[in-house]
């Protein structure tokens, strides 16, 4: 299993995941229920068990139990795709946003 740290998520080997513009997506999930809202100004580490980048499509997956987090936040699903072009991030499989409380 590999982690990375990313800022605004085009970090490490040219990827990365999300450093996240995708945390803008994040960013929405992580306001329902009037919650604080995760800074797109903050790194967002991640594992998975497999990491492709695909440059001509700008598209970075992850795959299997994928794990990203940013200060307390956390993200886990089987599968995250990350559109550099658009940075828009999709979860997939047994998807769970953790707050910070643990809920």
């Amino acid at each position: 299993m590999r982690t990375r740290l990313l800022r605004g998520l085009g970090a490490g080997a040219g990827l990365l995941l999300f450093a996240l513009p995708a945390s803008a997506q994040l960013n929405s999930l992580a306001t329902i229920g009037g919650k604080q809202p995760i800074s797109s100004d903050q790194p967002v580490a991640f594992t998975a068990d497999s990491v492709s980048y695909d440059r001509e499509k700008g598209i970075v997956t992850a795959t299997g139990h994928v794990e990203a987090w940013q200060n307390d936040h956390v993200l886990r699903a089987d599968q995250i795709t990350f559109d550099r072009n658009t940075n828009v991030a999709a979860a997939s499989g047994h998807v769970v946003l953790l707050e910070p409380d643990g809920q």
